[in-house]
């Protein structure tokens, strides 16, 4: 309260970092039918322990593309372009070797399926940092060509409710 004869309010100090990192993986294709897609061989789930510096525990990891939370089956087009999984939020990763992205696809409705994998540390990118996003877009024509543009976390002003 501020009513109150001889207070003051005072400052509140608050630093906000975020934890994690955002992802997103659109394709781009004329002529293409993406039948599913997936990502794995990533770290998803953890404990945070945070003391003069942030470490990430008890690793959940999508090892295979068995076993990935990230998935999607028959992916819708707009415009010759798709987002495969939506905004994904994943724990900082300093080594992506083991990090996947499966496409399997077909060029016209009766045409066969083909499944391609890239490996995302074969881009420029070799880790993902907490705090950035990474979006990656994905040229489907007969082949799969990756491109991945990084930028700050966009930060926007939000109202929050109890």
């Amino acid at each position: 309260r501020t009513d109150m004869p001889g207070d003051t309010p005072q400052t509140v100090s608050f630093t906000f970092s975020h934890e994690l990192v955002r992802l997103s993986f659109k394709v781009h294709a004329e002529n293409a039918i993406v039948v599913s897609a997936c990502l794995y061989g990533v770290n998803y789930g953890g404990t945070l322990k945070k003391e003069k510096t942030s470490e990430w525990t008890e690793l959940e990891k999508a090892g295979n593309a068995e076993t990935t939370p990230f998935r999607g089956n028959d992916i819708e087009f707009v415009d010759g372009t798709a987002d495969l999984f939506g905004e994904i939020l994943i724990l900082p990763h300093t080594d992506l070797s083991e990090a996947r992205l499966d496409l399997t696809f077909k060029t016209s409705d009766t045409g066969p399926e083909k499944t391609l994998t890239y490996n995302l540390s074969n881009t420029d990118v070799s880790e993902w940092t907490a705090g950035k996003s990474y979006g990656y877009n994905v040229i489907l024509s007969g082949n799969m060509d990756l491109t991945v543009t990084v930028s700050n976390w966009v930060i926007h002003d939000t109202v929050v409710e109890w």
